[in-house]
């Protein structure tokens, strides 16, 4: 038993009893409200973690894409000079056969102007 049991009243002691109470409550709901910011910076941490992960891994395959699209410009950029040396290869090839063509041709008619001359002058003389 207590003294307060055998003198019953309010007390100067209370007040400050509450007052302890309520800062004890107080500071219990701060601490829980510090432990909830601690998980979610904890999380946020994580997040951040993932993310930059995440940014590294696009940042490393975008190198590589832009790696891969300046090697396929320059294989274009030789294809395409390799497709111009044949084409001239082709067209001398083809300026040659033409021409050598056409020098068959002149020989073919002027043998056959030949043999039809000699044909024309045998003739004539019989």
């Amino acid at each position: 038993m207590s003294v307060r049991d055998h003198f019953p009243g309010p007390w100067i002691g209370d007040d400050v009893e509450k007052l302890l109470e309520a800062r004890s409550q107080r500071i219990a709901a701060i601490e829980a409200e510090l432990a909830e910011a601690r998980l979610g910076v904890e999380r946020a941490s994580r997040y951040a973690g993932e993310f930059q992960g995440a940014l590294s891994a696009n940042e490393e395959t975008l190198g590589k894409v832009c790696d891969d699209r300046d090697n396929y410009k320059s294989q274009l950029a030789e294809a395409r000079a390799e497709v111009e040396r044949l084409r001239g290869l082709v067209e001398t090839a083809y300026n040659e056969g033409f021409n050598e063509g056409m020098n068959e041709v002149q020989r073919y008619k002027g043998g056959a102007s030949f043999y039809d001359s000699k044909s024309r002058q045998a003739l004539e003389e019989s």
